[in-house]
């Protein structure tokens, strides 16, 4: 299902007001970005087909991206897991939303690239204002594997973007396994059999031959193989029986390998195959040429039969900002790989008489900027693995494997304002508090990620060859349209009339196929308009086509203009805006009614709530404002069907 955020309002209300086009100024916080599974794709056509379109508007710009499938070798050896074929894995492009229609949405540009929905494609909203300002933190939804949604955050500021607060990606992107534990009975071990399988299926099969889960990667997974040492091309391995550790994720970095089982008796288990870390991806597409980006790998889980064992640590997600001027105020953008953590331990970054777990790999953070005002801090760095041995009964157990580290990309040269870390993540280690003093501090083998990479000369892929963007209209000034009177009001105003011989309203109820609804030969006059009393209630879709005298023809952008039913309201001006102690409100409703008038601040919270009694037509509304200190609100006016947002700005 669709993905919108749910602890704050400001995203949904900037949404509401401003998806359409680019707006002066914003500040964000939470979750600010909108997440659509792609069910369908025709490359040829630049059409999509979505879970839901709900929320999309024509204009909205957008990322579209293929998260996973890779081919890889799937043979219980150790090239199991190795990449084969990287297939349409890291496409991913920027374009707009020309139309809508039902699930279905037309791109306004053809694509760049190709993509296959089986590897789970995922189209991604990016806010777009002139002067952005991040207020509090930013964070993506976490990747789903199930949707195969979230783990990007992508904002653009096209004139500026201020950091007061972090943009956090860490632990967003591709998931850790997750712990399973193997008790015994009815599971066991040999002391005389090493388990040494890349890949042991889930359920499995022989109560001697089991292993941590491995962690997720750019490959499709599988229940064949869900288990064991082997990598799951960037995901790191998960450890095998009996209580070795996990491996680190990778991403530009690999991952490291996880730590062994060791100070055990001649009679006890041996754990001597520890997961092997996740691939590094640098030749599968961090280049000018193949321009591909990839989620940090997530970590594989240690092995365990006490149920003390430790998780994979998840992986980096993807930030993508775009701007001319990036302000950083010594912020942070972060998409670092996250540590191993599991509730309820008594150390919940460590394991006790199991195997520990491998850390997430780094994410990308993609800086499209051209200039830097003030220190902005850029991390894309391994996780560190977690520690084994908090408390066991016997034995030294095998730490995880260190994160590789992730991608940072700029455009042109690296600035000097940039601090940028991509280092592998740290293993882990046998923790202090084991009874068995020999093995306090080692790593048993287990090993850190490898560092990543800081690579300039960036080229946001940017899809620019038009499929539906109407011709220009040189001498059109506005074409614009509200609903009124049980009635659509159309209007539009030109700078010249000289070349043109007439114009043709056309009226569309899915945006791609338009009827003419009226024909108006020009007059002396550049302000026109019309009432289109057949609209249907809902959305109704417009456009102007104009015939110029030459015989040329040439279209407007495409409007939408909902039409309101019995209980509709609009809410037609609020002035003075910005406003010191009472701001007056125009509000048409199509019969007498209650609404609610309510002003709410950034973080969602409300400030102010009042009912007001509406007669049938237009109403002056006044409320009190004085109370709210000097900044930026939004004003809802709502009624049971329909809620109207916009902005409102408290003067000193």
């Amino acid at each position: 299902m669709n993905r919108y955020p749910t602890k704050l309002l400001t995203f949904l209300f900037s949404l509401l007001l401003f998806s359409a086009g680019l707006c002066r100024a914003q500040t964000f916080t939470g979750v600010v970005n909108s997440y659509y599974k792609v069910t369908a794709i025709n490359v040829a056509t630049s059409t999509l087909t979505l879970n839901t379109a709900a929320g999309l508007t024509p204009n909205t710009k957008v990322l579209l991206i293929q998260m996973k499938g890779a081919a890889i070798d799937v043979t219980n050896t150790a090239a199991f897991g190795n990449i084969t074929a990287i297939n349409n894995t890291g496409n991913y492009e920027v374009n707009y939303v020309c139309s809508v229609a039902g699930n279905t949405v037309l791109l306004r540009f053809a694509l760049l690239k190709s993509y296959t929905v089986a590897g789970l494609v995922q189209l991604v909203t990016i806010p777009r204002y002139t002067d952005a300002t991040v207020t509090g933190t930013v964070t993506p939804l976490a990747w789903d594997p199930v949707t195969g949604t979230g783990g990007v955050v992508a904002l653009e500021g096209t004139n500026s973007l201020t950091l007061q607060a972090s943009i956090d990606a860490s632990g967003a992107g591709f998931r850790g396994g997750t712990y399973i534990d193997f008790p015994i009975p009815p599971n066991d071990c040999n002391f005389a059999t090493d388990v040494t399988d890349y890949a042991i299926p889930n359920p499995t099969v022989n109560a001697f031959i089991n292993g941590g889960r491995k962690g997720e990667g750019i490959a499709i997974g599988s229940a064949s193989y869900e288990l064991g040492r082997g990598k799951l091309a960037n995901g790191g391995g998960g450890a095998n029986n009996h209580n070795s550790g996990g491996a680190g994720g990778g991403n530009y970095g690999s991952g490291g390998i996880g730590g062994q089982r060791s100070n055990e008796g001649a009679f006890n288990c041996h754990g001597t195959n520890p997961g092997v870390g996740g691939l590094s991806l640098q030749t599968n597409g961090y280049s000018a040429g193949a321009n591909k980006i990839f989620m940090g790998g997530g970590g594989g889980s240690g092995q365990g039969n006490n149920d003390v064992g430790m998780h994979g640590g998840h992986g980096g997600g993807i930030v993508l900002i775009i701007t001319n001027n990036l302000i950083g105020n010594n912020n942070l953008i972060t998409a670092s790989g996250a540590r191993p953590f599991r509730a309820g331990l008594a150390d919940p970054f460590s394991a006790g008489g199991d195997g520990g777990g491998g850390a997430g790999a780094g994410g990308v953070v993609i800086l499209e900027a051209n200039n830097y005002t003030g220190n902005v801090q850029v991390q894309a760095m391994g996780g560190r693995g977690s520690d084994a041995s908090y408390t066991p009964s016997s034995g030294c157990f095998g730490p995880g494997g260190g994160g590789g580290g992730g991608v940072i990309w700029v455009k042109g040269a690296v600035n000097p304002l940039l601090t940028t870390n991509v280092t592998g993540g740290t293993n882990g280690l046998i923790s202090v508090t084991t009874s068995v003093v020999a093995c306090r501090g080692l790593a048993n083998g287990a090993s850190p990620g490898n560092n990543g990479a800081i690579i300039p000369n960036y080229s946001l892929p940017l899809a620019s060859t038009p499929l539906c963007t109407p011709l220009a209209v040189n001498e059109l000034i506005y074409f614009k349209g509200q609903s009124k009177n049980l009635a659509i009001e159309l209007s539009w105003k030109m700078n010249s009339v000289d070349l043109i011989k007439s114009f043709t309203l056309e009226r569309s109820f899915d945006q791609n196929n338009f009827t003419a609804i009226a024909a108006l030969n020009k007059n002396q006059n550049v302000s026109y308009s019309y009432s289109d009393e057949d609209a249907v209630y809902g959305f109704n879709y417009y456009r102007l086509k104009v015939h110029y005298l030459d015989g040329r023809i040439a279209y407007s952008n495409i409007i939408s203009v909902e039409k309101f039913g019995n209980n509709g309201i609009e809410l037609v001006t609020v002035k003075p805006n910005p406003v010191h102690q009472v701001a007056a409100l125009q509000i048409e409703s199509n019969l007498p009614q209650e609404v609610v008038v309510s002003v709410y601040n950034a973080n969602g919270q409300q400030l102010i709530s009042a009912i007001k009694i509406l007669k049938r037509g237009l109403n002056n509304v006044t409320l009190d404002v004085m109370k709210l200190s000097a900044g930026t609100y939004f004003l809802r006016v709502s009624n049971p069907t329909r809620t109207l947002v916009t902005s409102i700005t408290k003067a000193e």
